[in-house]
């Protein structure tokens, strides 16, 4: 009888220690797992702000570029009517 209960908590510690490996493995690759997916997060987010400020910096040139130009027509506007108001 002894013997049986030694051998079966000698099974069980045996099983607890299995036991325990397999849920150290098991936590480490849920982490991996976490880790992996944190940087597919983080590698789109970059993805997605660079598309992002591309979009709107070319937008933003664009603009620029138009005022400009709508500058350049309104200085040549004043300066024709600055020009007819002196000289006729």
């Amino acid at each position: 009888m002894q013997s049986a209960k030694l051998r079966l908590e000698r099974e069980l510690t045996a099983a607890r220690e299995r036991w325990l490996v397999e849920r150290q493995q098991i936590v480490e690759q849920k982490e991996a797992e976490k880790r992996e997916a944190l940087l597919e997060v983080r590698n789109q987010s970059e993805k997605d702000y660079k598309e992002f400020l591309q979009e709107h910096k070319d937008t933003l040139n664009k603009a620029l570029t138009e005022a400009r130009k709508q500058f350049s027509r309104d200085k040549v506007r004043l300066l024709f009517a600055l020009v007819e108001l002196f000289y006729f």
